[in-house]
């Protein structure tokens, strides 16, 4: 016989967070006015700032002026649709990061003001892997050309080769055919 067995079930949000928490992007929501109301530990570690330093504080500080112009009306817009945008995000160390952030309205319950959801991606591999394909790219080229101008240069010595035997051969036969049939006249 078995004892009681107790059971307990978990809320949805304790999954949700534990999801947030443990995933290897920032996660964030943020007021209208662009104030962090939460992030998740992996934006702490993107912007090297400890988690407390980061709640409470303007995302704006994340920003050059000029991306934070082009945030702007993505944040608008995000109520109507799902927004992404590549930026540097500048840590707290003076350190930047290219990040990819996509923007989305996240409805509370009660709340009389919209939040933005945001996902903050590091894109430093996808640079990395851009920026290899892309010299590969020009190595792959440089040595097509390379070998093309070896070829050319290949069929261009040996066609010479080949004419001026045709032209020496040619020559020989019109003296043979000269010196057999006498001086034309």
């Amino acid at each position: 016989k078995t004892g009681v067995q107790l059971f307990t079930l978990e809320g949805a949000e304790h999954a949700y967070r534990v999801l947030i928490e443990s995933m290897n992007e920032g996660a964030l929501t943020l007021t209208a006015d662009k104030t962090i109301l939460y992030a998740n530990q992996c934006f702490a570690r993107m912007v090297k700032c400890p988690l407390e330093q980061v709640t409470g504080s303007s995302f704006r500080r994340f920003l050059s002026a000029a991306d934070q112009a082009t945030l702007r009306p993505l944040m608008k817009r995000a109520a109507k649709s799902d927004s992404k945008i590549q930026v540097p995000l500048h840590a707290g160390d003076g350190s930047q990061m290219p990040v990819q952030i996509s923007l989305r309205s996240v409805a509370r319950q009660g709340a009389s003001r919209a939040t933005i959801g945001m996902v903050v991606t590091d894109m430093t591999e996808a640079r990395r892997s851009e920026e290899l394909l892309r010299a590969l790219t020009n190595r792959v080229v440089q040595v097509q050309e390379a070998e093309r101008g070896r070829v050319a240069l290949e069929l261009h010595d040996g066609i010479t080769q080949l004419l001026c035997g045709v032209l020496f051969r040619s020559q020989a036969l019109a003296d043979k055919l000269s010196a057999r049939d006498g001086p034309l006249k």
